[in-house]
Protein backbone atom coordinates (compact mmCIF):
# COMPACT_ATOMS: atom_id res chain seq x y z
CA UNK A 1 0.00 0.00 0.00
CA UNK A 2 1.28 3.27 -0.85
CA UNK A 3 1.34 6.42 1.20
CA UNK A 4 -1.80 8.41 -0.83
CA UNK A 5 -3.61 4.93 -0.36
CA UNK A 6 -3.31 4.75 3.26
CA UNK A 7 -4.22 8.69 3.57
CA UNK A 8 -7.60 7.31 1.39
CA UNK A 9 -8.41 4.64 3.56
CA UNK A 10 -8.11 7.07 6.72
CA UNK A 11 -10.23 9.29 4.70
CA UNK A 12 -12.75 6.51 3.69
CA UNK A 13 -12.63 5.48 7.41
CA UNK A 14 -13.36 8.94 8.78
CA UNK A 15 -16.53 9.41 6.52
CA UNK A 16 -17.75 5.96 7.66
CA UNK A 17 -17.50 6.40 10.86
CA UNK A 18 -19.44 9.79 11.17
CA UNK A 19 -22.70 7.68 10.09
CA UNK A 20 -21.65 4.95 12.33
CA UNK A 21 -21.18 7.17 15.10
CA UNK A 22 -24.57 9.43 14.93
CA UNK A 23 -27.17 6.79 14.44
CA UNK A 24 -27.01 4.57 17.41
CA UNK A 25 -28.28 7.67 19.56
CA UNK A 26 -31.35 9.14 17.09
CA UNK A 27 -32.85 5.53 16.27
CA UNK A 28 -35.63 5.29 19.00
CA UNK A 29 -34.90 1.80 20.08
CA UNK A 30 -33.17 0.28 23.25
CA UNK A 31 -29.09 -0.16 22.64
CA UNK A 32 -29.19 -4.17 22.10
CA UNK A 33 -32.08 -3.43 19.48
CA UNK A 34 -29.83 -1.64 17.46
CA UNK A 35 -27.84 -4.82 16.78
CA UNK A 36 -29.89 -7.49 14.67
CA UNK A 37 -30.99 -5.46 11.37
CA UNK A 38 -27.69 -3.51 11.66
CA UNK A 39 -25.93 -6.89 11.49
CA UNK A 40 -27.50 -8.65 8.86
CA UNK A 41 -26.97 -5.44 6.74
CA UNK A 42 -23.27 -6.04 7.20
CA UNK A 43 -23.36 -9.80 6.69
CA UNK A 44 -25.66 -9.25 3.31
CA UNK A 45 -23.25 -6.12 1.78
CA UNK A 46 -20.01 -8.37 2.85
CA UNK A 47 -21.01 -11.37 1.11
CA UNK A 48 -22.22 -9.45 -1.95
CA UNK A 49 -18.66 -7.36 -2.19
CA UNK A 50 -16.57 -10.28 -2.13
CA UNK A 51 -18.76 -12.35 -5.04
CA UNK A 52 -18.53 -9.18 -6.89
CA UNK A 53 -14.79 -8.47 -6.14
CA UNK A 54 -14.53 -12.72 -6.77
CA UNK A 55 -12.58 -12.86 -3.21
CA UNK A 56 -14.05 -16.46 -2.65
CA UNK A 57 -10.60 -18.19 -3.91
CA UNK A 58 -8.73 -16.18 -1.51
CA UNK A 59 -10.84 -16.59 2.04
CA UNK A 60 -8.19 -19.41 4.24
CA UNK A 61 -6.64 -19.22 7.22
CA UNK A 62 -7.64 -20.23 11.34
CA UNK A 63 -5.49 -16.79 12.60
CA UNK A 64 -7.88 -14.79 10.29
CA UNK A 65 -11.36 -16.71 11.53
CA UNK A 66 -9.98 -16.69 15.00
CA UNK A 67 -9.34 -12.60 14.37
CA UNK A 68 -13.14 -11.94 12.44
CA UNK A 69 -14.46 -13.57 15.59
CA UNK A 70 -12.70 -10.92 18.45
CA UNK A 71 -13.36 -8.20 15.03
CA UNK A 72 -17.33 -9.28 15.29
CA UNK A 73 -16.77 -8.48 19.06
CA UNK A 74 -15.89 -5.15 18.35
CA UNK A 75 -18.22 -4.25 16.13
CA UNK A 76 -21.27 -5.12 18.11
CA UNK A 77 -19.49 -3.37 21.08
CA UNK A 78 -19.27 -0.06 19.43
CA UNK A 79 -22.71 0.98 18.94
CA UNK A 80 -23.77 0.05 22.45
CA UNK A 81 -20.77 2.48 23.66
CA UNK A 82 -22.31 4.91 21.49
CA UNK A 83 -25.82 4.99 22.41
CA UNK A 84 -24.87 4.98 25.80
CA UNK A 85 -27.49 7.53 28.20
CA UNK A 86 -25.88 9.96 29.46
CA UNK A 87 -21.99 9.39 27.55
CA UNK A 88 -21.63 11.76 24.64
CA UNK A 89 -20.39 9.53 21.72
CA UNK A 90 -17.08 12.26 21.80
CA UNK A 91 -16.66 10.35 25.29
CA UNK A 92 -16.61 7.11 24.32
CA UNK A 93 -15.15 7.39 21.61
CA UNK A 94 -12.12 9.04 23.51
CA UNK A 95 -12.01 6.25 25.98
CA UNK A 96 -12.17 3.69 23.46
CA UNK A 97 -9.58 5.07 20.85
CA UNK A 98 -6.84 6.26 23.22
CA UNK A 99 -7.43 2.83 25.31
CA UNK A 100 -6.57 0.88 22.40
CA UNK A 101 -3.74 3.55 21.25
CA UNK A 102 -2.20 2.39 23.82
CA UNK A 103 -2.10 -1.50 23.26
CA UNK A 104 0.18 -0.73 20.45
CA UNK A 105 3.74 -0.59 22.11
CA UNK A 106 2.63 -3.25 24.21
CA UNK A 107 1.68 -5.47 21.21
CA UNK A 108 4.78 -4.66 19.51
CA UNK A 109 6.98 -5.19 22.61
CA UNK A 110 5.12 -8.52 22.49
CA UNK A 111 5.81 -9.25 18.92
CA UNK A 112 9.51 -8.09 18.79
CA UNK A 113 9.39 -5.54 17.00
CA UNK A 114 11.06 -2.34 16.51
CA UNK A 115 9.08 0.95 17.37
CA UNK A 116 10.12 4.18 15.90
CA UNK A 117 10.51 7.50 18.00
CA UNK A 118 7.33 8.98 16.00
CA UNK A 119 5.12 6.63 16.73
CA UNK A 120 6.28 6.94 20.51
CA UNK A 121 5.53 10.48 20.66
CA UNK A 122 2.18 9.53 18.73
CA UNK A 123 1.11 6.69 21.59
CA UNK A 124 1.94 9.18 24.12
CA UNK A 125 -0.13 12.02 22.78
CA UNK A 126 -2.95 10.01 22.34
CA UNK A 127 -2.74 8.73 25.70
CA UNK A 128 -3.21 12.23 27.05
CA UNK A 129 -6.05 12.39 24.82
CA UNK A 130 -7.71 9.12 26.40
CA UNK A 131 -6.86 11.39 30.32
CA UNK A 132 -8.44 14.25 29.07
CA UNK A 133 -11.62 11.71 27.92
CA UNK A 134 -11.44 9.60 31.63
CA UNK A 135 -11.49 13.03 33.29
CA UNK A 136 -14.43 14.69 31.89
CA UNK A 137 -16.24 11.50 31.95
CA UNK A 138 -15.63 9.90 34.67
CA UNK A 139 -18.64 10.94 37.03
CA UNK A 140 -21.03 9.24 34.07
CA UNK A 141 -19.76 6.42 33.72
CA UNK A 142 -21.55 3.10 34.73
CA UNK A 143 -20.60 -0.51 35.20
CA UNK A 144 -22.65 -1.21 31.95
CA UNK A 145 -20.45 1.23 30.10
CA UNK A 146 -17.01 0.25 31.76
CA UNK A 147 -17.81 -3.85 30.69
CA UNK A 148 -18.19 -2.55 26.69
CA UNK A 149 -15.02 -0.65 27.29
CA UNK A 150 -13.25 -3.57 28.65
CA UNK A 151 -14.80 -5.73 26.00
CA UNK A 152 -13.98 -3.60 23.46
CA UNK A 153 -10.03 -3.34 24.26
CA UNK A 154 -9.22 -7.01 25.18
CA UNK A 155 -11.16 -8.24 21.60
CA UNK A 156 -8.76 -5.34 19.67
CA UNK A 157 -6.01 -6.83 21.38
CA UNK A 158 -6.77 -10.27 20.69
CA UNK A 159 -7.03 -9.39 17.20
CA UNK A 160 -4.04 -7.34 16.96
CA UNK A 161 -1.93 -10.26 18.41
CA UNK A 162 -3.50 -12.45 15.51
CA UNK A 163 -3.04 -9.72 12.33
CA UNK A 164 1.07 -9.68 13.51
CA UNK A 165 1.95 -12.10 10.75
CA UNK A 166 0.07 -11.47 7.92
CA UNK A 167 0.37 -7.72 7.40
CA UNK A 168 -0.32 -6.88 3.68
CA UNK A 169 -2.32 -9.92 3.23
CA UNK A 170 -5.75 -9.91 1.27
CA UNK A 171 -6.69 -13.58 2.04
CA UNK A 172 -6.54 -12.34 5.63
CA UNK A 173 -8.41 -9.09 4.87
CA UNK A 174 -11.08 -10.72 3.11
CA UNK A 175 -11.14 -13.58 5.98
CA UNK A 176 -11.63 -12.02 9.12
CA UNK A 177 -14.45 -9.83 7.71
CA UNK A 178 -16.66 -12.57 6.28
CA UNK A 179 -15.91 -14.44 9.54
CA UNK A 180 -16.92 -11.11 11.16
CA UNK A 181 -20.14 -10.52 9.76
CA UNK A 182 -21.51 -14.60 10.39
CA UNK A 183 -20.18 -15.04 13.99
CA UNK A 184 -21.69 -11.28 14.72
CA UNK A 185 -24.59 -13.06 13.25
CA UNK A 186 -24.87 -15.63 15.45
CA UNK A 187 -23.90 -13.91 18.96
CA UNK A 188 -27.60 -12.01 18.15
CA UNK A 189 -29.43 -14.59 17.59
CA UNK A 190 -27.99 -16.15 21.01
CA UNK A 191 -28.68 -13.33 22.70
CA UNK A 192 -32.31 -13.32 21.39
CA UNK A 193 -33.41 -16.19 23.15
CA UNK A 194 -31.89 -14.44 26.53
CA UNK A 195 -32.74 -10.58 25.66
CA UNK A 196 -36.47 -8.72 25.33
CA UNK A 197 -34.31 -5.87 23.97
CA UNK A 198 -32.74 -8.07 21.24
CA UNK A 199 -35.79 -9.22 20.16
CA UNK A 200 -37.45 -6.01 19.78
CA UNK A 201 -34.46 -5.73 17.06
CA UNK A 202 -36.18 -8.47 15.09
CA UNK A 203 -39.61 -6.86 15.06
CA UNK A 204 -41.08 -5.06 11.65
CA UNK A 205 -40.80 -1.65 12.55
CA UNK A 206 -36.97 -2.60 13.01
CA UNK A 207 -36.61 -4.26 9.68
CA UNK A 208 -38.37 -1.48 7.72
CA UNK A 209 -36.07 1.54 9.91
CA UNK A 210 -33.52 2.67 6.91
CA UNK A 211 -31.45 3.88 9.44
CA UNK A 212 -30.72 0.43 10.66
CA UNK A 213 -29.65 -0.81 7.20
CA UNK A 214 -27.59 2.43 6.96
CA UNK A 215 -26.07 1.82 10.31
CA UNK A 216 -24.96 -2.05 9.19
CA UNK A 217 -23.47 -0.22 5.63
CA UNK A 218 -21.52 1.56 7.79
CA UNK A 219 -20.34 -0.30 9.92
CA UNK A 220 -18.46 -2.18 7.11
CA UNK A 221 -17.00 0.93 5.90
CA UNK A 222 -15.86 1.20 8.71
CA UNK A 223 -14.48 -2.76 9.17
CA UNK A 224 -13.55 -2.57 5.45
CA UNK A 225 -11.29 0.80 5.66
CA UNK A 226 -10.34 0.14 9.36
CA UNK A 227 -8.61 -3.20 8.60
CA UNK A 228 -6.62 -2.15 5.83
CA UNK A 229 -4.79 0.57 7.98
CA UNK A 230 -4.02 -1.99 10.52
CA UNK A 231 -2.96 -4.51 8.17
CA UNK A 232 -0.08 -1.79 6.59
CA UNK A 233 3.03 -3.35 6.62
CA UNK A 234 4.39 -1.10 10.12
CA UNK A 235 4.25 -1.42 13.57
CA UNK A 236 1.30 -1.48 15.42
CA UNK A 237 2.34 1.63 17.13
CA UNK A 238 2.11 3.54 14.05
CA UNK A 239 -0.92 1.96 12.52
CA UNK A 240 -3.30 2.30 15.65
CA UNK A 241 -2.78 6.15 15.94
CA UNK A 242 -3.78 6.30 12.41
CA UNK A 243 -6.90 4.38 12.55
CA UNK A 244 -8.01 5.42 16.19
CA UNK A 245 -7.89 9.33 14.70
CA UNK A 246 -10.57 8.95 12.00
CA UNK A 247 -13.00 7.36 14.76
CA UNK A 248 -12.16 10.35 17.30
CA UNK A 249 -12.11 12.99 14.29
CA UNK A 250 -15.67 11.71 13.22
CA UNK A 251 -17.22 11.59 16.58
CA UNK A 252 -16.58 15.21 17.17
CA UNK A 253 -18.26 16.06 13.57
CA UNK A 254 -21.16 14.23 14.90
CA UNK A 255 -21.12 16.17 18.34
CA UNK A 256 -21.01 19.18 16.97
CA UNK A 257 -23.33 19.03 14.04
CA UNK A 258 -26.36 17.78 16.61
CA UNK A 259 -25.21 20.39 19.44
CA UNK A 260 -23.95 17.90 21.67
CA UNK A 261 -20.92 20.13 22.22
CA UNK A 262 -17.60 19.55 22.88
CA UNK A 263 -15.87 20.00 26.20
CA UNK A 264 -12.40 21.93 26.06
CA UNK A 265 -10.81 18.45 27.45
CA UNK A 266 -12.02 16.91 24.96
CA UNK A 267 -11.39 19.03 22.18
CA UNK A 268 -7.88 18.83 23.15
CA UNK A 269 -7.76 15.60 23.50
CA UNK A 270 -8.87 15.61 19.74
CA UNK A 271 -6.54 18.17 18.85
CA UNK A 272 -3.52 15.81 19.78
CA UNK A 273 -4.98 12.46 18.17
CA UNK A 274 -4.72 14.40 14.79
CA UNK A 275 -1.50 16.07 15.48
CA UNK A 276 -0.16 12.41 16.29
CA UNK A 277 -1.87 11.35 12.45
CA UNK A 278 0.04 14.70 11.20
CA UNK A 279 3.50 13.55 12.58
CA UNK A 280 3.42 10.08 11.53
CA UNK A 281 1.94 11.11 8.26
CA UNK A 282 5.27 13.37 7.88
CA UNK A 283 7.65 10.73 9.05
CA UNK A 284 6.14 7.44 7.04
CA UNK A 285 9.04 5.93 4.68
CA UNK A 286 7.55 2.88 4.19
CA UNK A 287 5.51 3.29 1.01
Amino acid sequence: MTKLRLVLALVGYAGCYVPFCWFPSKIPLPPLALLPISTVAGLLFMLLLTTVMGWWGQVRGTAASWSGAFTSLIFLSTPLAYAIPGVPPVTSSTIMKGATTALGPVMDVWNGEKIRWESWVAVLMCGIALAAGVKTSSLQLTATAGLIYVVYVLAYAARLRLMRNHRGSRGFFVTEHLMTNGTGLLLVLIATIFSRDVRLGWSLAAWTDWRLWALGLASQGVGLFGGWILLYRRECSFTLPLNRSGAMFASTVVALVTGAGVSLASGVGVGLVLGAVFLLYLNERSV
